[in-house]
């Protein structure tokens, strides 16, 4: 690939990985800056279409067989979901879900690039920072009155209402859900590739993404990410010592939040349970979805069930399970290069669970990360000297690396 096209490549990228929310919300939570005219959904659908396109073009004009199957699969699972938001288009209430197909099918091009494997993690950091910077932008606002550039239209709200006060908040990502999904994965998939490769680089990028999880105030998606971490960590006893010390040393705010997150996950069961009671009485749903169930036709509205895995199947049915298979395909691609070591297993793992127990955790940009992330493992060169007794310690990569 030639510098000009890997260049124009990594720009579609950063943008689709820190501004894509903001530029398909396409006004209705956030205010744009006149000025920055170029987040807007029509650049974002047009830069996803283009890596989707890029997909199939490369499937078409590949005449020596080169393509592995991961990259068939992935083509074969995004035009799947492609033809599902064809069919359920007016019926489906969350514009993510029907850029689900194109999202994996760029993904699918990003993935087969033969390219430095860490180029476009190392590159990716400075657009990094200033997402992370303007989600502490958004939560000190109230310090002055100076407007931001990017601003989600509640917070103009509150601050015209008087409301002051320190809260979480989830930047240019919508939601706290999303915003603690995104930059739990981009903690690990920076510390999965800097245990490759021992790039200082790809650190800094691991301690921006983890400036920015934490102060996403995302319980679930800071707990497990720092469960995984400590997993693949030499020096478990001191990690947990020093986690342990901070969170007692608060333990009277973290109690507080414990307290409304067990309320909320109350609230959360109780749904999952009564989508249970749905497919038990209308079993077609779980195969074509929601929209033929008596319920929907009835006029009952759509069933909403806070995670992104089941309201997968609860719109599209059956091939929602597909998700998981392309899950497990980069956990075999894993396996495959680092003989199952679990530090570059872990960035799969975290998104699995989250995609199940939380919405907003397959949205176009975390799927990104998910295949940019394949493509360092597509690319990497190992070398014997990594084995099952090193888990993230030896130096994997032959070139590059520091």
């Amino acid at each position: 690939m030639s510098v000009t096209a890997r260049t124009i490549i990594f720009f579609i990228v950063a943008y689709l990985l820190y501004f894509s929310v903001v530029a398909f919300d396409g006004g209705v939570n956030y205010y744009i800056l006149p000025s920055l005219f170029f987040i807007n959904k029509y650049l974002a659908y047009g830069m996803l279409s283009l890596l989707a396109f890029l997909a199939v073009l490369k499937l078409i004009v590949n005449t020596n067989n080169t393509l592995d199957r991961y990259f068939l699969t992935f083509v074969f699972i995004g035009f799947i979901f492609v033809l599902c938001s064809l069919i359920y288009s007016k019926y489906v209430p969350y514009i993510s879900y029907n850029q689900l197909g194109f999202a994996i099918l760029g993904g699918a091009f990003l993935y087969s690039m033969r390219n430095d494997p860490i180029y476009f993690f190392s590159m990716c950091i400075y657009p990094l920072a200033i997402s992370v910077l303007f989600c502490l932008l958004m939560s000190w606002k109230f310090i002055h009155n100076n407007p931001l550039p990017i601003e989600r239209l509640i917070d103009i709200e509150l601050y015209k209402n008087g409301i002051s006060y320190l809260r979480p908040s989830s930047g240019l990502y919508g939601q706290t859900n999303a915003s603690g999904a995104f930059y739990a994965l981009s903690t690990l998939t920076y510390y999965a590739t800097w245990s490759g490769t021992r790039n200082r680089k790809l650190l800094v990028g691991m301690l921006v993404s983890f400036i920015g999880l934490i102060h996403s105030f995302a319980l679930g998606p800071i707990l497990l990410t720092l469960t995984l971490i400590i997993l693949t960590l030499k020096v478990r006893r001191y990690f947990i010592l020093s986690v342990s010390a901070f969170l007692l040393l608060n333990a009277d705010k973290l109690l507080i939040y414990l307290f409304y997150k067990a309320a909320s996950g109350g609230v959360k069961l109780n749904i999952w349970l009564e989508y249970l009671d749905s497919f038990i009485e209308e079993p077609m749903r779980i195969i074509f979805g929601q929209f033929v169930s008596k319920y929907y036709s009835s006029g009952g509205g759509i069933f909403y069930t806070e995670s992104s895995f089941l309201d997968l199947i609860n719109n599209f049915g059956i091939v929602a399970f597909l998700v998981i298979y392309l899950l497990f395909l980069m956990v075999m691609l894993a396996r495959k290069k680092f003989k199952g070591q679990f530090v570059f297993i872990a960035p799969f793992i975290l998104s699995s669970i989250l995609i199940i127990i939380q919405n907003s955790s397959l949205m176009c940009c975390q799927l990104i990360q998910l295949f940019l992330y394949s493509n360092f493992l597509r690319n990497i060169k190992t070398n014997s000297s990594l084995t099952r007794e090193e888990p993230s310690y030896g130096k994997a990569f032959k070139r590059g690396g520091n």
